[in-house]
């Protein structure tokens, strides 16, 4: 399924025959994506979408990488916890200029808790940034690893320092509660980084 999420965008479903992606989408959501599917999505984001396999094969040293201007993160998150199943799979987070593109195989709970908040709320997904870091920082996603049965994956802030290395740009990461985290290149006018407004 491809599902958009931004400006305009409710979290419909878009047919893999579309001619494109909505210009406003700023979160690509591919959940168990057919050939098709992703044929779209590397066509209109001009990016490579990590297959399944590929996702599952990526040792843990490479799980965070660029790639012609994207940075890709694969993560491995723990699922079916609540229905007495408790697995791991593979998420791939793609970060372009003006997108985000998660590829998936499962849905954890913490992620459908986010697309629904995305869908009543536009402004948590306003450009690709904010989309990553209110994801990484959702409800119920406390930033710890619960990887079972690999090396251990990158929580919200680890990854937020990786964006940093990676992209070579300084971000400020602000605590505002209940909000979550805000992430700038620089910090926002009035307020002093790791400093609650009040």
């Amino acid at each position: 399924m491809l599902r958009t999420y931004g400006p305009s965008c409710d979290g419909s479903l878009i047919e893999a025959t579309s001619a494109k992606i909505p210009d406003t989408a700023t979160w690509v959501d591919l959940e168990e994506p057919t050939k098709e599917e992703e044929a779209l999505v590397e066509r209109c984001i001009r990016m490579d979408v990590p297959t399944e396999s590929e996702m599952a094969e990526i040792e843990p040293s490479s799980r965070l990488y660029e790639r012609e201007g994207a940075l890709y993160m694969t993560v491995s998150v723990l699922y079916g916890v609540q229905d007495g199943d408790p697995r791991t799979t593979p998420i791939s987070f793609v970060l372009t200029d003006n997108r985000l593109v998660t590829v998936r195989y499962a849905t954890p709970k913490p992620l459908r808790a986010f697309a629904e908040h995305a869908r009543r709320d536009p402004s948590l997904v306003k450009d690709a940034p904010t989309a990553l870091v209110r994801m990484l920082d959702a409800p119920n996603v406390e930033g710890d690893s619960f990887n079972l049965v690999a090396d251990p994956c990158l929580n919200a802030r680890e990854y937020i320092s990786e964006l940093e290395r990676a992209a070579k740009v300084k971000f400020t990461v602000i605590v505002c509660t209940p909000v979550g985290l805000i992430v700038t290149s620089s910090p926002a006018p009035g307020m002093v980084p790791g400093v609650p407004p009040l």
